[in-house]
């Protein structure tokens, strides 16, 4: 995998993830006209800022910015899909995202700060086209993978209900009695996490992460409708294989030298 088919690959699952969650919210603006219809800044908004764009995420300007990332989704999918990114559906991602978070943070969607890196990662390379740069903002996004996955694995051994299996047996059978089987299956989802980053050592260790990490979240995607960890944390993996190949091929000259 080079440079570009890494950028490619990131650019279209991100966009299917932003097409996804401006589907459900519209959706969710129309079942439930009362969660858009409630105007943020009557006490809930302390920001200057975000009380001037205050029209954009209460009703009816949060229609448009779903409407204009939904639309830039599918802009951004097409052009990944044609072999070409350029930075404009990008930077409307970028910007409806920021605009309308203040709405956003209420409804499933992928405003997670990595899904922000990943964007400000393809913007980048997508703006100034030059590989170096690229090369630098791809890495950064695997440093930042890695330590999402560390931090989660840490809070999850000092959560008891990680330690005992009920928080796993909640996921896996939505009945919350703690099993010593499913004691160690958390203690596996806390090894896997804490130790994503080894998988940067070696290619095949990389694509082994990637497969189990892949399946794990597409369970959560599937079972629980996580659907926002399930494209931001995949979109990523490339980013994660590409740099074990770079660490990999690093490993090796220093052991031939």
């Amino acid at each position: 995998m080079n440079l570009d088919s890494a950028f490619i690959f990131i650019s279209i699952i991100i966009a299917l993830g932003s097409i996804q969650a401006s589907l459900e919210n519209i959706v969710l603006f129309y079942k439930f006209p009362a969660l858009v219809n409630y105007k943020l800044d009557k006490g809930i908004i302390k920001s200057r800022l975000a009380k001037k764009v205050k029209y954009f995420y209460n009703s009816p300007g949060i229609w448009f910015l779903a409407l204009i990332r939904l639309c830039a989704g599918f802009w951004l999918l097409l052009l990944s899909i044609l072999g070409e990114i350029h930075f404009l559906p990008v930077f409307l991602l970028i910007i409806t995202d920021l605009m309308g978070w203040a709405r956003w943070k209420y409804f499933p969607v992928s405003e997670i700060p990595m899904q922000r890196v990943i964007l400000i990662a393809i913007f980048v390379h997508a703006y100034f086209d030059i590989a170096k740069v690229s090369e630098i903002v791809l890495l950064f996004v695997c440093a930042f993978l890695c330590l999402a996955y560390f931090a989660s694995g840490y809070k999850k051994m000092q959560d008891k209900n990680w330690q005992n299996g009920s928080m796993p047996t909640h996921f896996m059978t939505n009945n919350p009695i703690p099993e010593v089987k499913w004691k160690w299956l958390g203690y596996l989802i806390i090894f896997f996490e804490c130790s994503f980053f080894i998988g940067l050592v070696s290619v095949n260790f990389a694509i082994l992460f990637i497969v189990i990490g892949f399946l794990f979240h597409f369970y959560l995607y599937v079972k629980h409708h996580f659907n926002f960890f399930f494209w931001t944390f995949v979109a990523a993996y490339p980013a994660f294989y590409y740099t074990a190949h770079k660490v990999s091929s690093l490993i090796i000259e220093w052991v031939t030298l």
